[in-house]
């Protein structure tokens, strides 16, 4: 029965030294969302709005560059951005408005690569539980955080074969944010406005003269 003790003490100790921290997993996830600087980013991100309801669009990041696909109140929206300029296509009107980026302007590739960047920082993590294939962590905002445009709550899932996000839920002023279904390979061609559309759309040029 000793034997059986001490063997079993053993396992418990192994056991806890491949343990991860919620801090260490997220670190981890961290690096493996490192990819999207090189290789670019997809992911799903669906806003659920008071009235509106839930507003899923898809995001292709590479670089400066984007494109986001939505649906919202019946009609589909398609949104292309660089560094200097915005076109934004809607299908209902099949039209193409084109704008300059003004120079504080920050991109929706930025504003979400952001919310994903350094996600831990000014928040105390919890393992809230765990499943064969992912961790679930909470991650409640400290005191000592005072940046008012950090929600209160951030709910994280992490794969625990590939340290991928599986999912992320926040909410800010009434609106709650998810974002999921996280993939790598993006391309020129993924992030650039079509020709065709171009052509066949009815073109409003808001840009100024150069």
């Amino acid at each position: 029965m000793k034997k059986l003790a001490l063997a079993f003490a053993a396992i418990l100790v192994a056991l806890s030294a491949w343990a991860q921290t919620p801090e260490e997993i997220l670190e981890k996830m961290d690096k493996v969302m490192e990819h999207g600087d090189t290789e670019g980013m997809i992911m799903t991100m669906t806003m659920k709005i008071p009235i509106i309801g839930a507003v899923p669009s898809r995001m292709y990041i590479l670089g400066d560059k984007s494109r986001v696909e939505t649906q919202m109140l019946g009609q589909k929206l398609v949104i292309w951005e660089d560094a200097t300029t915005t076109w934004t296509y809607n299908s209902k009107k099949n039209e193409v408005t084109i704008e300059d980026n003004k120079a504080d302007k920050s991109s929706d590739a930025d504003d979400t690569l952001g919310m994903l960047d350094g996600v831990a920082d000014g928040y105390d993590l919890k393992l809230q539980k765990e499943t064969a294939d992912a961790w679930y962590i909470v991650c409640k905002k400290r005191k000592d955080n005072t940046n008012k445009d950090d929600p209160k709550k951030i709910e994280i899932s992490v794969y625990k074969d590939s340290y991928l996000l599986k999912e992320m839920k926040a909410g800010v002023s009434g609106v709650s944010v998810i974002m999921n279904e996280v993939s790598f390979g993006v391309s020129e061609k993924d992030v650039i406005i079509s020709e065709d559309i171009l052509k066949n759309a009815v073109i409003v040029d808001n840009r100024k003269a150069k």
